[in-house]
């Protein structure tokens, strides 16, 4: 392994780093950085609940949608992984709570969502990202 040096100081070799709110891991998975987004938003949908779960569904729907539904980075993670599943599964889990909706109806969900699904919302800037890469 090279070393670097900056300023005469050796830099430090490490597994992950967070940068900006992301996890970068040096094996160039995604793993962490989908599943540090997950938590947040588990975390951001429980506050919408607990703060304002006595608002007009429509309010509370608009206040997922601003503070909940971020996925700032998530243009660089593979949608192939079963984590990203594992997100999808929460942000439906969080929206339906949130609206008070039931948990057997999933066209419920991609009807609330313009038609897409949130999978759907993920992969649209990733490949608009692709494309523009090409």
């Amino acid at each position: 392994m090279h070393q670097f040096a900056i300023g005469g100081k050796e830099t430090e070799f490490v597994d992950t780093f967070v940068h900006l709110g992301h996890v970068i891991r040096s094996n160039m998975n995604d793993i962490g950085d989908i599943e540090n987004q997950r938590c947040k938003f588990t975390g951001q949908t429980n506050n919408v609940s607990c703060y304002f779960g006595k608002l007009a569904s429509d309010v509370k729907y608009s206040l997922f949608r601003s503070k909940c539904s971020s996925t700032y980075g998530s243009v660089l993670w593979y949608v192939g992984d079963k984590c990203v599943n594992k997100f999808c599964t929460e942000w439906s889990k969080g929206l339906r709570r949130v609206c008070s909706l039931p948990y057997d109806n999933c066209e419920i969900v991609t009807g609330l969502s313009g038609g897409m699904s949130i999978l759907d919302e993920l992969c649209k800037p990733c490949l608009s990202f692709t494309a523009k890469c090409l």
